[in-house]
Formats: C-alpha cells, sequence, structure tokens
C-alpha cells in the first residue's frame, strides 16, 4: 500500500475508528485492523482505491453519472445495491446496474 494512502487511513482510523472506516469503506472491522496492523494477507489495491474514493483523494468515474464525489457514489450504493431498491425509471436502472458491477463500490 502506498505511504500516503496508508497515513490516510491511519488519520481515518485514529479519527472516526475502525468501525466507522470500514463502513465507509464497505469492508470489515477486520480487514481495517489487518490492514493498519500491516498483516493483511491479501493485495491492499482494492482497499486502496476504495479509501481513495471514499476520503476524496480521487473523483470516482462513473459510467452513468461522469465524475462524481465519493458521497454521491456512497449514497448510490446505499441506495440501489445495500437496499435492493429497483427503479422503472430507465436512468435510474442503468445506474442501478453499474453500482452493481463497480470495482470501487464504496
Amino acid at each position: 500500500m502506498k505511504k500516503e494512502i496508508f497515513e490516510l487511513l491511519r488519520a481515518r482510523v485514529a479519527e472516526k475508528g475502525v468501525n466507522q472506516v470500514a463502513k465507509d469503506l464497505g469492508v470489515s472491522h477486520s480487514t481495517v485492523s489487518l490492514v493498519i496492523k500491516g498483516t493483511y494477507a491479501a493485495s491492499t489495491a482494492n482497499i486502496e482505491k476504495k479509501v481513495m474514493a471514499a476520503y476524496g483523494l480521487i473523483g470516482i468515474q462513473c459510467p452513468v453519472l461522469g465524475n462524481i464525489k465519493p458521497d454521491v457514489c456512497a449514497e448510490n450504493t446505499r441506495k440501489y445495491v445495500k437496499l435492493n431498491l429497483f427503479a422503472w425509471n430507465p436512468d435510474t436502472t442503468k445506474l442501478r446496474t453499474a453500482c452493481r458491477r463497480c470495482e470501487v463500490r464504496i
């Protein structure tokens, strides 16, 4: 994991706590703990993307909405993926499908 991203993650954990950061990133409490301790066995590339997206280091390129802020992405994910909301509006249906397939998906 890149040093600046790791430091950002540590700062957010110190500020918000492990549980809230895990919720923000859409990963488990133990994943955040292991990454912070440096004992996470898997690749951290996905975690890096989620940290950068969730905490505003990059904008998120949504195939439906274009370049969006992380909080907009998180709200769309919450509405269309986690709550499993359906919509009859074609644009909303496109967004729901894109959110479900997204790699960043906060």
